[in-house]
């Protein structure tokens, strides 16, 4: 898949950058001289402009290639939005992105570690570990974050799982009665196109968890809640037939990216 190459520090990109979301409204002036606005969806769009000051030449090389590949603005690839969560639904495991094990109970309403009630109380009720699974369209060989916090009444412990179809890893945390956010990062090194993020529970287990979050990065940032879209981009394009680099000495390229996506894309 054609995809926005990482940096060698295993970061999307360099801060600081500049997200925009474009709307239109579309104006109609009747005879009488009424105006109606509506806003056209269809239109709405998200850009980036990011900055890339100092890179080697391995790196800028790794984003002129995608930039030959993607023939300029002609074709699409997949940007993975370095500000958002990539994961769908991050707060409701009863919709479709979650694909769920056969014995696991989900009980929304619970408590969260914000004091307010948009955790999830998780049982397994089966005498095997059980997971919560969600997959997104990304390159396997990349750096990624998992996390999510996570509480239980009674000691146990809450596994993290990040695979591909052929490279599997997983972290076991300790979990206690303390609200505390769990983290499991790094690079698979896989050539599959897709990536899974699950949550595993032991049997018997029962765990409040909230706010689960993916990122293509070295470590968590703020949470950042997500419904129907998430930061996985799947149809990005590059907005200039021609990329600019400066070359400020040996193994040293500055420039400017610009990247923009149609909304919910």
């Amino acid at each position: 898949m054609l995809a926005f190459p990482q940096l060698a520090t295993g970061a999307s990109v360099q801060y600081p950058l500049v997200k925009r979301r474009v709307t239109r409204t579309v104006l109609n002036t009747l005879p009488d001289g009424t105006m109606v606005r509506y806003a056209d969806p269809n239109a709405a769009s998200v850009e980036w402009d990011l900055q890339a000051a100092s890179l080697n030449s391995q790196e800028w090389a790794a984003i002129q290639a995608l930039f030959e590949a993607a023939q300029g603005r002609l074709q699409t690839f997949t940007f993975l939005d370095p500000t958002d969560n990539l994961l769908l639904n991050s707060e409701d495991f009863s919709k479709g992105s979650w694909v769920k094990d056969p014995l696991l109970q989900f009980s929304a309403g619970a408590a969260d570690p914000f004091g307010t009630a948009r955790g999830t109380l998780v049982i397994n009720a089966g005498q095997a570990p059980q997971q919560v699974t969600q997959t997104i369209a990304a390159p396997g060989a990349y750096q990624y974050c998992l996390s999510v916090y996570a509480q239980t009444a009674s000691a146990g412990s809450v596994t993290l799982v990040r695979s591909t179809a052929s490279k599997p890893a997983s972290q076991t945390f300790a979990v206690t009665n303390a609200w505390q956010r769990l983290v499991s990062t790094g690079n698979l090194g896989a050539p599959e196109s897709a990536i899974s993020f699950a949550i595993e529970l032991a049997p018997g287990a029962a765990v409040q968890l909230f706010g689960v979050q993916a990122e293509a990065q070295l470590g968590a940032s703020p949470y950042k809640m997500t419904t129907k879209t998430s930061g996985v981009y799947a149809n990005s394009r590059f907005q200039d037939d021609r990329l600019q680099v400066t070359a400020q000495g040996t193994d040293l390229n500055d420039g400017t990216i610009r990247i923009f996506s149609k909304s919910g894309e």
